[in-house]
């Protein structure tokens, strides 16, 4: 199995984006954006198992409290908590994202997007690809970073 080093940079070496979109929420409830151009920080990532229930698989993930630190520095208040909390089939991290999408692409409806990382970002802005990430989202599974 790969450790952080590895995966990370295989990540970042494969991935579309030129950059993220980062989200955070604070004490208050406070969701906070960020923009990131470049590739993420191996520092900012660990390799966690997603439940069992999920398929139990080891995956390369953003840690939080890293996350959070960096977008409370360099970020805006974007949203309340209110406007992005799960509801029905969608999580937080699939609100969040909505969000940008219906800023930056006009978009009226959540459509999941299933393009592989490697091949396109989650949103254009300007022509260029950017992904959207929320606290401690998920990047990549470790089996398909080995398989790149």
């Amino acid at each position: 199995m790969m450790n952080r080093n590895e995966a990370g940079t295989t990540y970042n070496r494969t991935t579309a984006a030129v950059g993220y979109i980062l989200g955070a929420v604070d004490e208050n409830g406070t969701v906070w954006r960020a923009f990131y151009r470049g590739q993420l920080p191996i520092s900012w990532m660990r390799i966690t198992r997603e439940s069992s229930k999920r398929g139990g698989f080891q995956k390369l993930a953003l840690q939080k409290d890293k996350l959070t630190e960096w977008v409370l520095a360099h970020g805006k208040p974007f949203c309340s908590w209110q406007e992005i909390a799960p509801q029905g089939k969608l999580n937080a991290g699939e609100r969040f994202e909505f969000l940008q999408l219906q800023e930056f692409e006009g978009a009226t409806t959540w459509v999941k997007d299933s393009t592989p990382f490697w091949v396109a970002g989650d949103l254009t802005i300007n022509g260029e690809q950017w992904q959207v990430k929320l606290g401690a989202a998920s990047l990549a599974r470790l089996d398909l970073l080995e398989r790149l």
